[in-house]
């Protein structure tokens, strides 16, 4: 049994297993679709092309902002016409926007109007601030010309790009410094934002390719091995669940090769290994069924064998046993009384013992020549009130609600089959009468089955039949009576299963036993004619 459950095992563990080539081919093939370098390339270049773009329009912008400012906003600032100038105090540098602050209600994203929008107020006060910024670094790291020596309009800084804007510093009509600022499109800033965002993150990912296919490929085989152990899990259940039946059905079937009909497979098992062991434990009770009935059978044939020849052997010589007594009592012409009245004595007993024998070979013979059956239909309620009258109602209590209780009958067997149940109770009810003062009757009782036929019933109230004793009282040449041959049950037995019908027992010492004789549904009258 063993093999079979490894075998169960091996079978779910290789369909579990057989899956993860196919799988782990398709699983790589995507990974290796999803990061080729071919691909990455291709993005990357559009990348770079798309940042080309954005730079160069960047840089024409850049261009088009210092003309500007070198040639329209130069003069102005000289000569004071900057009306939107923006003192930020402090002595840092005025600021002029040519164009809408950034997150001003209003902004365009691309064009500028040809004339300044003042102060950017509280909509963009992180860029003045760094706007300030770039210009204390710038003069810093590369100090300008002095404002105050510069003629105005010069050139202080610039043009350069300052968070989203772009910016100079020229000299005011005041020889203080001024910061021209210009925003840039947010659609312009956003889009380079994204590609260079891009570009980086495609470049991370370049270099750890080897950890993100790790990444992907780890989870994977650890779900699947997950899956792999749920496999055995389950193989393992089911091969006990297989296995266990199996292996009671093969120890029932070697009992039943060693001759034990009586072994049978035990439990509930589901499926179509409980359906098998049903109709294995159906066939063995049938087997054994038919074993027992065989073995009755022979018994009987036997016992009917030794029956008509013990009654042929015995009856022959008893009447020549009881003439020749009696003729030597006859013969005696003498006068001795005494000797007279031992030959009278003599025939006495030899008359008494051969009526005993032709009794005791009448039984055999009954039993010997038990011709089968031959059922007519006919009515089993007068034969039960015949009996009550035979017997008394005293002895013989009836309980029969149905007027008429039709049925296949051989009259004269089933009233020997009957009187011998009868007189078998009443001998029971006797012995136990012997020690109690109540006095017991047989009752007798008729009921219709659900199939139609008819159940009757012999009870006493009697000594009772041990247990171990029930399972041989139809068997040939076994009673519990001193003086009986166990022949009148057999009989019983006999001619009730000649009927088709069935008889069964149960008995409780002390308490009485019951015979339940069940006689099979009337036949049609199209099928008996």
């Amino acid at each position: 049994m063993r093999r079979i459950r490894t075998r169960l095992i091996g079978a779910f563990l290789l369909v579990a297993i057989l899956p993860a080539v196919p799988l782990s081919l398709v699983v790589r093939n995507l990974l290796q679709r999803g990061f080729s370098p071919a691909l990455d390339a291709s993005i990357e270049q559009a990348l770079d092309a798309g940042l080309g773009a954005s730079r160069d329009r960047f840089l024409e912008r850049k261009h088009a902002f210092e003309l500007r400012v070198r040639g329209e906003w130069s003069e102005r600032v000289a000569g004071g016409q900057d009306a939107h100038l923006t003192d930020t105090g402090h002595g840092a540098p005025a600021l002029v926007w040519l164009g809408p602050p950034p997150g001003a209600l209003g902004m365009p994203e691309t064009g500028d109007p040809p004339a300044a929008h003042g102060s950017p107020g509280a909509a963009e006060p992180e860029l003045a601030t760094s706007l300030q910024r770039w210009y204390r670094d710038e003069a810093a790291l590369d100090p300008p010309a002095n404002p105050g020596q510069a003629d105005p309009g010069a050139v202080l800084a610039g043009p350069a790009r300052v968070g989203s804007a772009l910016v100079m510093a020229l000299v005011g009509a005041d020889s203080q410094p001024v910061l021209l600022v210009e925003p840039l499109p947010p659609a312009m800033v956003e889009r380079a934002r994204s590609m260079t965002d891009g570009l980086g993150l495609l470049r991370v990912l370049h270099e750890e390719r080897p950890a993100v296919l790790r990444s992907y490929v780890v989870p994977f085989l650890l779900v699947y091995a997950i899956l792999i152990l749920v496999a055995v899990a389950v193989g393992v259940v089911l091969a006990r669940r297989i296995a266990r039946p199996v292996e009671a059905l093969v120890a029932s079937t070697q009992q039943v090769a060693d001759g034990d009909l009586e072994a049978r497979v035990h439990g509930s098992f589901p499926g179509e290994i409980g359906e098998l062991v049903t109709a294995f434990n159906r066939m063995v009770g049938r087997l054994s069924e038919q074993r027992r009935e065989l073995g009755r059978l022979e018994r009987v044939a036997a016992w009917r064998d030794l029956s008509r020849t013990l009654a042929h052997e015995i009856k022959n010589p008893l009447t020549p046993i009881l003439l020749a007594v009696q003729q030597t009592k006859d013969d005696y012409q003498g006068d001795d009384q005494q000797y007279r009245e031992t030959l009278d004595e003599c025939t006495d007993i030899v008359r008494e013992e051969v009526e005993g024998l032709r009794a005791l070979v009448a039984e055999f013979s009954e039993f010997a020549r038990l011709p089968k059956p031959r059922p007519t239909r006919g009515d089993l309620r007068p034969l039960l009130d015949d009996l009550q009258r035979l017997y008394g109602e005293q002895r013989v209590a009836l309980d029969v609600p149905a007027p008429a209780l039709t049925a296949d009958l051989d009259v004269p067997q089933m009233r020997r089959a009957l009187v011998n149940l009868i007189d078998n109770a009443l001998a029971a009810t006797a012995a136990r009468s012997a020690t109690d003062t109540q006095q017991f009757a047989v009752h007798i009782s008729c009921r219709a089955t659900e199939h139609g036929g008819w159940l009757l019933t012999i009870r006493d109230d009697g000594v009772g039949i041990s247990p171990e004793h029930l399972t041989r009282i139809f068997e040939p040449n076994f009673s519990t009576k001193q003086e009986g041959m166990g022949l009148g049950l057999p009989v019983v037995d006999s001619v009730i299963r000649g009927h088709g019908g069935t008889i069964t027992v149960e008995s409780e010492l002390g308490r009485g036993t019951e015979f339940r004789i069940r006689l099979p549904r009337p036949a049609p009258e199209e099928g008996r004619a």
